[in-house]
């Protein structure tokens, strides 16, 4: 999968590669090639940006920033014209099970991120962070256009809803739950590709499938949709679980 990512780059003609965590399983020291498959994948010329998940450790970030790679620390970077804010995972999942990273919560560094994108001069594009639990404040706010998050091992489309100063969308995607880091793919494994306006405005995303039979599924360009507008483009099985839950 990480070979066919940079594959997909170079398909693409991607500008910009965004990693939103879980390269590793543990963060250990040996891990490090897992970044540097994913650092040889990307084509030369194409930037990078990283954001630390629960299963990924502080020395996980040290190397991909060794390997010229951004990894989102709550402050405003620039990479290849967008302005992108995140931070680590609240969590942290070595092997054996999980536990608080630092001081803050989700839902409290999503408040820290809501201010920072607030501030003023912030102009945020893109929000690139692990834990989607992260999106209520920075929803609420709407002051940072796009949220893109992983984690939750379901591709749950994207989701528009009006916040207090503008629209924000979330797309939110994950790997399959249990499957082995090793093999072959057990379940569609979900990327996207983002179109973004010279001024880093969102314009079109599409998903691209990859099944357990090795074939792949381009879907069609979409537009960003409008506010109230939940699970654009989600896969069915997560479209069928959330039909039996409301119904």
């Amino acid at each position: 999968m990480i070979a066919l990512t940079g594959r997909l780059d170079a398909l693409a003609g991607a500008q910009l590669h965004m990693d939103d965590g879980d390269l590793t399983m543990t963060g250990s020291e040996p891990e490090q090639i897992c970044v540097n498959a994913l650092s040889d994948a990307v084509p030369d010329g194409v930037a990078r940006v990283f954001t630390v998940g629960n299963h990924d450790s502080t020395r996980t970030a040290e190397q991909m920033r060794a390997r010229g790679w951004a990894v989102t620390d709550g402050s405003v970077q620039e990479v290849a014209g967008l302005r992108v804010i995140g931070d680590v995972d609240a969590e942290r999942t070595p092997a054996g099970g999980s536990y608080q990273r630092g001081d803050e919560t989700s839902e409290q560094i999503g408040v820290r991120l809501a201010a920072a994108t607030c501030a003023e001069g912030a102009e945020v594009d893109v929000v690139l962070i692990h834990q989607p639990y992260t999106f209520g404040p920075l929803v609420s706010s709407g002051c940072a256009p796009l949220l893109l998050a992983g984690h939750v091992h379901q591709e749950k489309g994207m989701s528009v809803t009006q916040g207090e100063h503008a629209t924000v969308a979330q797309l939110t995607s994950g790997a399959a739950l249990g499957g082995t880091s090793i093999g072959p793919v057990t379940e569609d494994a979900y990327l996207h590709v983002l179109s973004f306006d010279d001024e880093g405005s969102l314009v079109a995303w599409r998903a691209v499938v990859v099944h357990p039979d090795a074939s792949v599924t381009v879907g069609a360009w979409r537009g960003v949709p409008p506010a109230g507008t939940v699970r654009d483009g989600a896969s069915q099985s997560v479209l069928d679980a959330a039909a039996v839950a409301e119904g």
